[in-house]
């Protein structure tokens, strides 16, 4: 049972680093991490009942 866990907690520290390291070298590969700002207009239609 003891394996498990540290086999997990070994998993999820490499999965962390990769995330991190993603982010750093991901706009050298021209990924950007930045969301598309856009203004949306949405028309509602209130009933007064």
């Amino acid at each position: 049972m003891g394996k498990i866990f540290k086999y997990l907690l070994y998993l999820t520290i490499v999965g962390v680093i990769c995330l991190i390291l993603y982010t750093y070298i991901s706009p050298l590969f021209g990924i950007t991490l930045e969301p598309n700002r856009a203004i949306q207009r949405i028309s509602v239609d209130l009933d007064e009942s």
